[in-house]
């Protein structure tokens, strides 16, 4: 497992520019699924619909199915992340792009959070 790539909801750039909030945590793990034909944990996905099935590709939604310790670190202000994926341009330095990325590390540290301190993870401890 490689990360929590994007524990919670999380919104592009162009969204949040214009106000919007819809998550595309839904639909870049479908996508992916299907682009990478990925082979998803069953003691997930037998938790889930076939629709939901993909959502097993995110690691904040495995995280839950794992029983042994895992040791997690978490970029909070990941540049590829920020920019590349979610499409921020930082470079123009605005105000919106700055309160992108400070929504985007507000957004990182509450999910992780949640998902450690919950009660999965304490019981991983």
């Amino acid at each position: 497992m490689s990360g929590l790539y994007f524990p919670g909801p999380v919104v592009e750039y162009a969204e949040y520019a214009v106000g919007a909030a819809t998550p595309i945590n839904s639909m870049a793990s479908g996508y992916l699924t299907d682009w990478f034909a990925s082979a998803l944990d069953t003691s997930c996905t037998s938790t889930k619909t076939l629709s939901e099935e993909h959502s097993c590709w995110d690691a904040s939604v495995l995280y839950e199915h794992i029983n042994c310790p895992v040791f997690i670190v978490e970029n909070r202000f990941d540049q590829n992340q920020i920019s590349d994926v979610l499409l921020c341009p930082t470079e123009q330095n605005s105000s919106k792009t700055q309160g992108f990325v400070a929504d985007y590390g507000k957004r990182m540290r509450a999910a992780l959070a949640a998902t450690v301190q919950g009660p999965i993870g304490i019981s991983k401890a």
